[in-house]
């Protein structure tokens, strides 16, 4: 009714609150909260498109392959485009809601976050997603994603004439290593936070760990003998149909009969059970004795989103075959690594030099700061370690500059119009920091006690 829809804000509102509602043969689940949650949602992601398009030109161009983050991002629209398309195709519009919105717009966040602590955002699979969105969410939110599609990101036509979008292959790897990511990042910050909780005993309060600053992540490329064979036999036993296992009772008489299990009895139930909650939430390829993707390239590649996401300084990636203490690593398989946190002191065996940066930029909010640099480092790990020092960068472009005089040049007095005077010279990020007892050098050429920076 008229009272309804202007309740909700728009026919748009209405639509989308209504298509939440669900479209099979039961009754209708109209939630109130969620419908109000919803149409917020709703016009927050108006609000965002807006901000982002006049934020395109910033944003970096050239080649999508290099980095892990851009290429599940890819997936990701690839994935919601299909699933949309299936479910549209079966008129289950709740769902196409969920996968083409709801999830489309997590998977937009989380890439947000992946960029944020990378090289930022990409611009053509932004503008790939923007008009992906729009055109999948138009069927339910038609009068908002026309005005967005004309007026926002300037396409000619009205958005109900635009053609689907078509959708690559979706890779499971991709999405399987973003999951696994989020989730252990998800479990390293709870043990952190264990990690420096007071602990009480017996009445008496034990003083908490220091705050670490640093984490060890230990990972499994491989099963041990005796958890492959258990493996094995459980894809044997699996009942695809019913998604069910033998009982207990009859996978242990047999498995006590391998002789890679037999030593391992205390350890096998533990395990067998771990693999079937396993199954019951990710599927039957939790079975395979592989993982699809290089666990340590998935932690390397995002090894400064999970510094950020810790606030830690330091992140060393092991692997449990060449651990000193094999019992501590006994339960590190593949896809479940394990996380050890210390407070140390950052490269310990390395010459560093503490450097003032300097925003050369006026009226910003961005000043001046410390920040350790090390023999070694790169610039883009200057940048990294800046970025953590001085949380209002965690999601700018920083661009780093030296004095060609590194002597004179901090000393002269900047000029409002002109801040790039001086003869400042920017540095590239895969540039290499070299430390002489003269003092720090990039190319051969030296940095002195003060560089620069500015900020987009």
């Amino acid at each position: 009714s008229s009272g309804i829809n202007a309740e909700y804000g728009s026919a748009d509102g209405m639509r989308l609150a209504l298509a939440d509602a669900g479209d099979v043969l039961e009754d209708a689940n109209f939630n109130t909260k969620q419908a109000n949650a919803g149409i917020l949602r709703l016009h927050t992601f108006a609000e965002w498109v807006t901000e982002i398009v006049a934020q395109l030109p910033t944003m970096r161009t050239g080649p999508t392959s290099s980095q892990l983050y851009d290429r599940i991002f890819a997936n990701d629209i690839n994935r919601a485009l299909s699933q949309t398309d299936t479910h549209f195709g079966n008129t289950m519009f709740r769902e196409g809601l969920k996968t083409g919105f709801y999830e489309f717009l997590s998977a937009r966040d989380r890439y947000k976050e992946l960029a944020a602590a990378g090289l930022g955002m990409h611009r053509g699979l932004v503008e790939r997603y923007l008009r992906a969105q729009i055109i999948i969410l138009a069927p339910i939110c038609p009068h908002m994603c026309d005005y967005l599609w004309r007026e926002v990101i300037g396409e000619s036509g009205s958005v109900v004439g635009a053609a689907w979008p078509e959708a690559g292959p979706v890779d499971d790897s991709l999405t399987k290593a973003s999951e696994h990511l989020m989730e252990c990042v998800h479990d390293f910050r709870i043990k952190l936070i264990n990690y420096t909780k007071p602990n009480t005993k017996k009445g008496k309060t034990i003083t908490p760990n220091e705050p670490p600053n640093s984490i060890t992540i230990i990972y499994a490329n491989d099963y041990p003998a005796w958890q492959e064979k258990t493996l094995d036999y459980l894809k044997s036993t699996y009942n695809a149909a019913e998604n069910s296992f033998p009982d207990n009772k009859a996978l242990l008489q047999h498995l006590k009969t391998i002789p890679e299990v037999k030593p391992f009895m205390k350890k096998l139930m533990p395990f067998v059970a771990y693999v079937k909650e396993q199954v019951a939430v990710k599927g039957v390829s939790v079975l395979e004795s592989h993982l699809s993707f290089s666990e340590r390239d998935v932690f390397l590649q995002n090894k400064e989103y999970i510094l950020r996401s810790l606030d830690l300084d330091d992140i060393q990636l092991v692997e449990s075959a060449s651990h000193p203490d094999q019992k501590l690593v006994a339960d590190v398989c593949p896809g479940k690594p394990m996380c050890k946190f210390e407070k140390r002191s950052l490269n310990p065996d390395t010459s560093s030099k503490m450097t003032r940066v300097v925003n050369i930029q006026p009226c910003t909010p961005h000043f001046s700061l410390d920040v350790p640099v090390f023999d070694t480092d790169t610039v883009e790990d200057v940048i990294a370690r800046m970025k953590r020092t001085d949380r209002k960068l965690k999601t700018k472009q920083v661009t780093l500059y030296r004095y060609v005089d590194s002597a004179k040049g901090p000393r002269q007095m900047l000029a409002f119009d002109q801040p790039m005077m001086w003869n400042k010279r920017q540095l590239d990020l895969d540039s290499t920091v070299e430390y002489e007892e003269a003092g720090l050098k990039v190319g051969g050429k030296p940095l002195g006690d003060t560089i620069c920076y500015t900020v987009s």
